[in-house]
């Protein structure tokens, strides 16, 4: 149990030291805010890629994402959905979907509150349902042009069902980092969001996920992507593997960073 600690720790712990690397401005800074304004503003991103091989090995693997965000001075209201297919060779590993819906108040101030609630089912890790609604604050600490870094710290509610154990309840402490970096203005653009998400009643129910992108910008909606998808979660259906680790490319569509 003691080296499975310090394993994850050391994860946690490289992850965070990349995020900072790349983070040259880090700090609690607001410079160079955006003036927020009055007026209702839309925002979406939309990525897709696949995966394909005929042959020896016939696979198909089809991630997508949507995110879509409603903001004014008041409040601001993000929608994420995320599924995945995946097929090899004639089986079905992945059909899984993931979302999360977050209500933050006064989103332009360095301190917010923020309410949210995630959905998930996935085939990948024998999931039936997960349902965790959460309350918490969260913090800017860089907000400039070049550089954003948030995170949000909430307590959430977690019931979690699989398909062939006893699922549990429980109540999480969590944590999302949420960062982006323009790397080469109007080229190259770096996104990242990380998850810890800690169970207040058992220190061995876990999840960690850690999802970086790379921007390759084509103009100011289209970009090539190189995504990285890596989750570990420590309470799984046998049957499962606790982490797993997936690279696609594809193409992003959006009109905000």
């Amino acid at each position: 149990m003691k080296i499975k600690k310090t394993i994850t720790r050391n994860i946690l712990t490289g992850m965070l030291l990349v995020i900072l690397l790349l983070t040259p401005d880090f700090g609690f800074s607001q410079s160079e805010q955006v003036n927020p304004k009055d007026s209702l503003g839309f925002n979406y991103k939309f990525n897709a890629a696949m995966r394909l091989s005929k042959g020896r090995l016939n696979q198909l693997m089809i991630p997508l994402s949507l995110q879509t965000t409603l903001i004014n001075k008041a409040f601001e209201i993000d929608l994420i959905g995320n599924y995945v297919y995946h097929k090899i060779s004639g089986f079905q590993l992945e059909n899984d979907i993931l979302t999360r819906g977050v209500f933050t108040l006064f989103p332009q101030k360095r301190i917010h509150p923020v309410v949210g609630y995630i959905y998930e089912s996935s085939l990948l890790y024998q999931l039936k349902s997960r349902h965790s609604p959460g309350l918490g604050i969260g913090l800017t600490m860089i907000n400039k042009t070049k550089h954003k870094l948030r995170i949000n710290s909430f307590v959430s509610y977690d019931k979690t069902e699989f398909e062939n154990i006893v699922g549990y309840e429980t109540f999480r402490a969590n944590l999302i980092l949420f960062g982006s970096n323009v790397l080469i203005k109007d080229r190259l653009h770096f996104n990242y969001t990380f998850f810890y998400f800690q169970s207040v009643k058992d220190g061995t129910n876990y999840t960690l996920r850690f999802e970086p992108r790379l921007l390759f910008k084509l103009n100011k909606i289209f970009s090539f992507s190189a995504n990285l998808n890596y989750r570990y979660e420590n309470i799984v259906d046998p049957v499962s593997t606790r982490e797993n680790l997936f690279m696609t490319v594809g193409i992003q569509i959006a009109n905000m960073r």
